[in-house]
């Protein structure tokens, strides 16, 4: 996937949430609300001794953590990992999976709200092929350490 590509997918993306979400507030007028819904106040977040994170708001989203991974060829695999923020939680993550001799190409790191979402060219750094259902289960159980 080139950058190009990537960009265009994600602004379909958002385009397509940005419709789901004028059709769902549409909805609730229907439904005999006369008002618009009220935006929702943000949590409090809560000082961490080591990192600021936003915990009440990831209760409140229920964000659990995730693996994807799609194969890319015989010795590559692009990979979605979804957690939530920790201090040292992507270094812990990058320094198993190098351990393992695979290593992160074209990676993207993104923090929102106490959460991480990582999306990545994962490679494998011998010939061997890399097995999608073995790397999904490693990353989980790396990020569910945490």
């Amino acid at each position: 996937m080139t950058k190009a590509y990537i960009i265009k997918d994600a602004i379909t993306y958002i385009e397509e949430l940005d419709r789901q979400v004028s059709e769902l507030k549409d909805e609730l007028m229907e439904l005999g609300n006369d008002t618009p819904p009220k935006e929702e106040t943000k949590p409090a977040i809560i000082k961490d001794e080591k990192n600021i994170v936003a915990k009440e708001m990831i209760k409140n989203y229920r964000i659990e953590p995730e693996v994807k991974a799609i194969p890319i060829d015989d010795n590559k695999l692009w990979i979605k990992v979804v957690y939530e923020k920790k201090m040292g939680g992507f270094s812990k993550l990058v320094e198993t999976i190098n351990r393992l001799g695979l290593e992160f190409n074209d990676t993207n790191v993104t923090t929102s709200n106490g959460t991480v979402v990582i999306s990545s060219c994962l490679e494998g750094m011998s010939d061997g092929c890399l097995n999608v259902e073995e790397a999904k289960e490693l990353i989980m159980s790396v990020i569910s350490s945490l």
